[in-house]
């Protein structure tokens, strides 16, 4: 039996996969980008992450936002 060798992924790139760029989170949520952003902020969810200066949300606190599964979010 041969072994796969193993692959390994920056972390970011793994983290990445795990985020949802503001712009669609806002959108799912039905709200605007600004607004979605200015929520995360006041609410202080600790939950914003920048990749390349760029906003991202887990998409572990987008399915608790919105009262689902994060494999729900991937599916969609």
């Amino acid at each position: 039996m041969a072994l796969m060798p193993l692959t390994f992924f920056p972390l970011s790139k793994i983290m990445a996969m795990l985020t949802v760029d503001l712009e669609t989170s806002a959108d799912v949520l039905g709200t605007t980008p600004d607004r979605f952003l200015a929520w995360l902020k006041r609410e202080d969810l600790h939950s914003l992450l920048y990749f390349n200066d760029t906003p991202q949300i887990s998409i572990f606190t987008l399915a608790k936002i919105l009262d689902t599964t994060p494999r729900e979010l991937v599916d969609f």
